[in-house]
């Protein structure tokens, strides 16, 4: 057998790849309340034409800068599914933790209509108005992932770090000439804290860990932009080819591939629709019997296609989920949304994809779970942190109005819910003790918190007298600052309703 000749196609791509990932962990970095950089944080959701035709589909609206996804629709035209091989940041991850000494298993091809599957209940869940399985976007998956549990990580072992090296005398310049290039340009002053993050974290190792089973898993089976990108291949004019002059069928270049879709028993053609462009066919070919140029769509069928019958079902499926989903969610409590988030298109816009997060200066903005109304979209804890007075970067940073970008003086007019207190936890109401902090915190220049005084009898007979807090409904715009700064152990005795209609003041 002659020597496999050099080609540097596979280590173009990985380079590509390597700059496509920093890029991507930039432009998170980079996410923050800076105008000038607010159209770079946008961009990597505006690239995927999956999550604009969601959006405009549930939104019932152009949003105007999901035009880009156009380049990369006509893009998958071309080229096929070379944004999986060369650009996805999930694709290179799972390439970087590719087990390639595990035995591989053999599943059933039918099984890739998986990620037809997902795609076609995003679609659909889109036209009624709902985003389901929209958090299973890969650059949605990432950018989670990357805001709420790379980056605090990295800050919690570099604190800890620092705090081990400083006490060294000669380090401990260095250590602040870091810490101060490092905060709050990469990471924030204070150390960002996310509840409910388990399934954010969890869903990338688990991509990662089912490489296990099959090279590239989720990219096979499960991806819905794969899916999207794979329809789209189909009719793409860059495609693989084999020479059969040149081919002696030794299955090399089936063993290669990372998607299994080299088929030998079909002289060794592969489907367009699962080929992502990676070129590893190319190296592993001894007699250069394989390559991709450009010719005219043909639309190939293959067993595993599925039949109008499974499509219809598939719909069926996908509509009865959606339905009842959309019905359990109906009867959950509505959680504090973002300024300007409460309107009803709010659920059918908003991507998960964290901007927001990341770009809140007090880490307010968490992500919510299922039982709390759309699993993913942000809501504020209080108890974490409060909606700034004087920012209204959420809106400004995110891709679909789903937030909208309201300037800050609307915003501060914005209510986002009404402060309730409760009386028994009070320290002035409960304990009879003079507390003041909630009026002393209230951003609202009128004030929405006033006090009035009160008589209470003590132990001894005596007569106490303190300032009792009452909330001005007319007033309060729900910003949660006075929950924050309650002293009170546990809940605060003063609480943000969404909706203004629970405890007493």
């Amino acid at each position: 057998m002659r020597k496999i000749p050099f080609t540097s196609w596979v280590t173009i791509r990985k380079i590509v790849q390597g700059v496509f990932l920093l890029f991507f962990i930039f432009i998170v970095v980079s996410t923050q309340k800076d105008h000038e950089l607010v159209w770079l944080t946008k961009l990597p959701i505006q690239l995927d034409p999956l999550l604009a035709l969601s959006s405009s589909l549930a939104g019932r609206l152009l949003i105007k800068g999901f035009v880009i996804s156009v380049i990369i629709f006509l893009f998958a035209l071309l080229f096929g599914r070379s944004w999986c091989g060369w650009i996805c940041p999930i694709g290179t991850i799972l390439d970087i933790f590719h087990f390639s000494s595990t035995k591989k298993f053999d599943f059933p091809g039918s099984l890739r209509n998986g990620k037809y599957f997902t795609l076609g209940v995003i679609i659909i869940s889109a036209l009624l108005g709902f985003e389901m399985l929209i958090w299973l976007d890969p650059i949605t998956i990432f950018q989670r992932f990357t805001i709420t549990g790379v980056l605090p990580g990295l800050d919690w072992f570099i604190t800890w770090f620092e705090n081990v090296v400083y006490p060294i005398p000669f380090l401990s310049n260095a250590i602040d000439k870091v810490d101060i290039f490092l905060r709050p340009s990469i990471l924030p002053l204070r150390p960002a804290q996310f509840a409910n993050i388990g399934w954010i974290i969890s869903i990338p190792i688990i991509l990662i860990l089912l490489n296990i089973l099959a090279h590239r898993f989720w990219c096979r089976y499960l991806c819905p932009l794969g899916g999207m990108y794979a329809i789209l291949s189909r009719f793409s004019i860059f495609q693989r080819q084999v020479d059969p002059n040149k081919c002696t069928r030794c299955s090399q270049c089936a063993q290669k591939c990372p998607t299994a879709t080299i088929n030998p028993d079909e002289k060794f053609r592969s489907d367009p629709a699962e080929c992502t462009v990676c070129m590893q066919c190319i190296e592993a070919c001894p007699f250069s019997a394989n390559a991709f140029k450009l010719k005219l769509p043909e639309v190939l069928h293959f067993p595993y296609d599925p039949d109008r019958r499974k499509v219809f079902t598939g719909i069926g499926y996908g509509i009865l989920g959606v339905v009842l989903l959309k019905i359990a969610s109906q009867v959950k409590r509505n959680p504090i949304r973002p300024p300007g988030a409460v309107h009803a298109n709010f659920l059918a816009q908003c991507i998960r994809c964290g901007a927001c997060y990341k770009v809140c200066p007090t880490n307010a903005i968490q992500p919510a779970t299922y039982d709390e109304n759309g699993i993913g979209s942000p809501q504020l804890n209080p108890r974490i942190g409060y909606c700034d007075y004087s920012c209204s970067a959420c809106g400004l940073v995110c891709p679909t109005q789903a937030i909208p970008p309201l300037q800050l003086e609307d915003k501060r007019q914005t209510v986002i819910g009404t402060a309730v207190i409760y009386t028994d936890k009070c320290l002035a109401w409960g304990q009879h003790q003079d507390c003041i902090v909630c009026e002393e915190m209230c951003p609202v220049p009128q004030k929405a918190i006033y006090f009035k005084e009160g008589t209470f009898l003590s132990r001894d007979g005596a007569n106490i007298r303190v300032k009792l807090p009452f909330v001005d409904r007319e007033r309060c715009i729900g910003c949660g600052i006075c929950e924050n700064k309650c002293p009170v152990i546990g809940e605060a005795a003063i609480r943000v309703d969404p909706l203004g209609t629970i405890g007493t003041s």
